[in-house]
């Protein structure tokens, strides 16, 4: 899609967790990041430990999520852009699906993003 892909994976990270659900919410959060990322944009994702802690960040350049809509993204079927959602398909249930996943794990997911420059999806676990 002619976006750019950087990867920062802290080596020997370990996690005791459910490998297909953590293999889900990292492809929903990649997913989200390529369809919103603006053109010829940048997708990064990390990995890393901070103490005890799992840290995964997505973070993609494109148009940014407004402060009051931020909470709303995680509700099931909620959509940013309507019109916008029907040219990237989808039905608005991967970040449900994700903090969901998140909950299982005893996590949080937050999100950091400014309208018009990026926006980020950190999973603390």
């Amino acid at each position: 899609s002619g976006k750019k892909l950087e990867i920062n994976i802290q080596e020997d990270v370990m996690y005791t967790g459910i490998q297909q659900k953590i293999e889900q919410l990292v492809t929903i959060l990649l997913d989200n990041a390529e369809k919103y990322a603006s053109e010829k944009g940048i997708i990064k994702l990390s990995l890393k430990t901070s103490g005890n802690k799992k840290i995964i960040s997505v973070y993609n350049s494109g148009e940014g999520i407004p402060k009051d809509k931020q909470k709303l993204i995680f509700e099931r079927f909620y959509r940013l852009d309507d019109s916008r959602s029907r040219e990237t398909g989808g039905y608005g249930l991967g970040l449900a699906i994700a903090q969901e996943i998140v909950n299982l794990h005893k996590g949080k997911i937050h999100i950091n993003s400014e309208v018009g420059k990026y926006t980020e999806f950190s999973v603390i676990l």
